[in-house]
């Protein structure tokens, strides 16, 4: 019986000492979820933030290309607009 006191005492010592270093919420959910589930949730967090920061870049990607289609477009409108004028006059003129 000593032992596990012991044990327990140092138990609850290692989780007030790292209260200090990780936060006490962590702690908290640690005690009422188990370390497994926690781990898992946590797990879980991290995959869905990368995935966030994914589809973030990718929107960049996608908002960047509707751009530089949208500049090809004003580019090709100008061009032919003046192509168009220059041809105009010079049948005008012929």
């Amino acid at each position: 019986m000593n032992n596990e006191n012991n044990y327990n005492e140092d138990e609850q010592e290692i989780f007030a000492n790292l209260g200090n270093i990780v936060g006490i919420g962590e702690i908290e959910a640690r005690k009422i979820m188990g370390d497994e589930q926690y781990e898992k949730t946590v797990a879980l967090m991290e995959a869905n933030s990368v995935l966030g920061l994914q589809k973030d870049a990718a929107q960049v990607k996608y908002f960047r290309a509707i751009a530089s289609m949208q500049k090809s477009i004003g580019f090709f409108f100008v061009v032919s607009s003046l192509l168009a004028i220059s041809w105009s006059l010079y049948f005008w003129s012929k």
